[in-house]
C-alpha cells in the first residue's frame, strides 16, 4: 500500500448552542503519479511509510508555511524525509528529499524520519537556516538538522548515547526519538529546547518508556537534560507499569496552569 498524506483546510461556523468544524478544502498528496498529485511528483514507493511524520515551518522564508514529511521505511527502512515547499493554494511548488545518508556513513535502517519537529524558536538566525529535529528511532538516535532556503543541510547535530554530548545511559531497544516535540526556550538561554520519547526505555524493554526534556547548545549538542519517568527524580509521580510505552508521542501544550512558566 502506498502511504498518503492529505491536509485539510477546516474552517470553523459557530452557532448559538455549539462550534462546527467543517472542512472547506482538502489536498492529497501522494507519489507514482506522473502529473503528480497536489503538485508532488516525487515517487513513492510501496511500504515507504510517507506520511508517517509530519510537521510545518516556512523552510524558504517566503510567508508560507512548508510541510516536512517523513517516510520512515524509505531505503530498505533507513529512512528519509521531505521537504514540501507551497503555494499560497497549497500545492507543491517543489520539494527536496534528504537521507539519513546524505548526513553521515554511520547509518543503519534507523527508521530515519519517523518523528519531525520543526525548532522555530532554536536561534536568531532563522532567516538564514531553519532547524529541524528529525527522529530514527531505530537506532536510539534523532538529528538536529540545519537547513538553508532551498532544504539542503548546512550543518547537523546527531544526539545518541555516544554523540551529541548526552550521557544518559539508553537501553540496546530504547526507541529514544520515537517522539520530538518543540518545547521553546526552557531554560531562557536563547537557544530553543526539545522533548524526545523514549517509550520502550526501562523495566528491560517491558514498553515502561520514558521522556526526556533536551536542553540544546546552539551547534544542537546537549548542554544538560532532564528525564521523565516513574522512576521519582523527576517529580513524576505515576505509577507506570510494563507496555504504557510512555513518550510514544510528545507535545507542548504552553503553559496551563498559568503560573509563567515556560510550558507544559
Amino acid at each position: 500500500m502506498i502511504t498518503i498524506l492529505i491536509i485539510l483546510l477546516i474552517s470553523i461556523s459557530q452557532t448559538t448552542s455549539q462550534a462546527v468544524e467543517v472542512v472547506q478544502s482538502f489536498h492529497k498528496f501522494s507519489g507514482n503519479n506522473a502529473s503528480g498529485t497536489g503538485g508532488f511528483t516525487a515517487v513513492v514507493n510501496e511500504g515507504d511509510n510517507f506520511g508517517a511524520s509530519g510537521a510545518y515551518a516556512d523552510i524558504n522564508n517566503d510567508g508560507m508555511m512548508d510541510l516536512v514529511i517523513g517516510a520512515q521505511k524509505s531505503q530498505d527502512n533507513y529512512g528519509s524525509i521531505y521537504v514540501l515547499f507551497l503555494r499560497n493554494d497549497m500545492t507543491v511548488l517543489s520539494h527536496q528529499r534528504l537521507l539519513s545518508s546524505d548526513l553521515t556513513a554511520e547509518v543503519n535502517a534507523d527508521y530515519f524520519g519517523s518523528s519531525v519537529c520543526s525548532l522555530d524558536d532554536f536561534n536568531e538566525n532563522y532567516i538564514e537556516e531553519h532547524v529541524l529535529a528529525v527522529g530514527a528511532y531505530g537506532g536510539n538516535c534523532m538529528y538536529v538538522l540545519f537547513l538553508n532556503q532551498v532544504g539542503h543541510v548546512n550543518s547537523f547535530q546527531k544526539i545518541s548515547e555516544t554523540h551529541g554530548a548526552f550521557t544518559s545511559v539508553l537501553d540496546y531497544a530504547s526507541s529514544f526519538g520515537v517522539g520530538l516535540s518543540s518545547v521553546g526556550d526552557l531554560n531562557n538561554d536563547a537557544t530553543g529546547d526539545i522533548a524526545v520519547g523514549s517509550y520502550k526505555l526501562d523495566a528491560d524493554e517491558a514498553g515502561v518508556g520514558a521522556v526526556y526534556l533536551l536542553f540544546l547548545s546552539s551547534t544542537g549538542s546537549v548542554i544538560s537534560f532532564q528525564k521523565i519517568s516513574s522512576d521519582g527524580d523527576s517529580g513524576f509521580t505515576a505509577n507506570l507499569a510494563a507496555n504504557d510505552n510512555f513518550g510514544r508521542d510528545t507535545g507542548w501544550i504552553g503553559d496551563v496552569n498559568q503560573d509563567n512558566s515556560p510550558g507544559d
